[in-house]
């Protein structure tokens, strides 16, 4: 039951992003995607920088991150894997949502500056479709190994943002 919940928050996610993007559709595919997005329509952003964080981005790249490696106890080793095709699809999709939800906090309100945030921010799109392409591929050493590099490009984010400056958790 509980797969299938996830499945069904990441198909519903999956298809808000989708839809954002396709309400976008423009033949001016050689502008860069900021002109792109100040052309288009007005977004009516309603989460914070932090409930962006807490409600879609943290939970989805914990699929990600679940999905693959092990575990070490006493009684020996467990390896995780996706084990059949359903399951590698919540992991793609969970990679999906992080690559393109990510791409919301290039935007006002939730862009930083536009120096090391989005920086930062671009690294983990990028990382994110590394674990997307891996997920399609149902390559586990890729899975892992972007996975690790989805983390790494998080946290180097959060130690500048949310360590060296806290965010704001309420919402005016």
């Amino acid at each position: 039951m509980g797969t299938k919940r996830q499945l069904s928050k990441i198909v519903a996610m999956t298809f808000l992003c989708s839809s954002l993007v396709g309400c976008n559709k423009s033949n001016d595919s050689a502008k860069p995607a900021a002109d792109v997005v100040s052309s288009g329509p007005t977004l009516q952003l309603k989460a914070n920088t932090a409930q962006l964080m807490n409600h879609i981005l943290d939970p989805q790249s914990d699929i990600v991150w679940a999905a693959v490696g092990s575990i070490v106890t006493k009684d020996g080793e467990q390896q995780l894997a996706p084990k059949n095709d359903a399951e590698w699809t919540v992991v793609r999709n969970a990679a999906t949502v992080v690559a393109e939800s990510s791409n919301l906090l290039l935007l006002a309100p939730h862009a930083r500056d536009q120096d090391d945030w989005a920086t930062f921010t671009r690294k983990t799109i990028e990382e994110a479709n590394r674990c997307v392409e891996a997920a399609e591929a149902k390559d586990l050493e890729m899975l892992f190994t972007a996975g690790g590099d989805l983390y790494i490009a998080c946290t180097a984010c959060h130690a500048k943002y949310v360590i060296g400056e806290p965010m704001k958790t309420e919402t005016k």
